[in-house]
């Protein structure tokens, strides 16, 4: 091998061939529907609302929620093996959920219990939607450049509006 082959190879990058997972569209789909919900939600009210922030936050949120398992359900046709990830922690939230369930069915007044009050929403539903959202970061988010987004995402949603009028 000549030196100049030598050189041209220590210098090449190798190509890594990543797994369809990291490269499928649907899970990118997913990774945004994760950072616009987190940095959406925060931002959206509406003035002609009786209540300006509840009920707008709420229904933005549960759409997202809705496409959110569109994602997953679909990941999950297609990628069977390699969707699911397996933590101890995924215990104590699916406990939390069956406790919200079996309090609903129980409860006096099922409108309240599955929507919650109309000043708070925090009913089943809202239940719902935040352990979609954890099942949804821990399968789709994988690289330390998507966790990054998703959290850049969350604190651009958090920044205070400084302009004035």
């Amino acid at each position: 091998m000549s030196r100049r082959q030598d050189r041209q190879r220590r210098t090449e990058i190798p190509s890594v061939r990543l797994p369809w997972w990291e490269t499928s569209w649907l899970r990118r789909l997913g990774v945004g529907l994760i950072g616009a919900k987190i940095f959406l939600v925060p931002l959206l009210f509406d003035v002609s609302a009786d209540i300006p922030f509840t009920v707008a936050k709420t229904l933005l949120s549960h759409a997202l929620t809705y496409a959110l398992v569109g994602v997953m359900l679909g990941l999950l046709v297609l990628y069977r093996r390699l969707f699911p990830v397996w933590s101890w922690l995924h215990v104590p939230v699916a406990a939390f959920l069956a406790a919200n369930v079996l309090a609903t069915l129980f409860a006096a007044n099922w409108t309240v219990a599955l929507f919650g009050a109309h000043a708070r929403m925090l009913g089943l539903a809202t239940v719902v939607d935040g352990v979609v959202l954890y099942f949804a970061i821990v399968f789709m988010i994988r690289t330390r450049l998507e966790a990054i987004a998703v959290v850049g995402a969350g604190l651009a949603g958090s920044a205070p509006n400084t302009s004035r009028s």
